[in-house]
């Protein structure tokens, strides 16, 4: 998640300059934990399947990054 954190003074701007923060934390929040359920899922299934569970791994890894944002 820290490729992303690059990304977080573009979030943060844009952020600012609708006055409105509660849809982003909001937002936020919601990619967070579809990143951390993701995440959970990744670990199971890479006992299984390798491939599919670290596809799922980066791509819910970059949810959290997001999310954090």
């Amino acid at each position: 998640h820290y490729v992303v954190q690059v990304l977080r003074p573009r979030m943060g701007h844009g952020s600012d300059q609708g006055r409105r923060c509660t849809p982003w934390i909001l937002g936020g929040m919601l990619t967070l934990a579809a990143g951390g359920w993701l995440a959970a899922l990744a670990t199971v299934w890479i006992g299984g399947q390798p491939a599919l569970g670290l596809a799922l791994a980066v791509l819910a890894y970059g949810l959290i990054g997001v999310g954090v944002a």
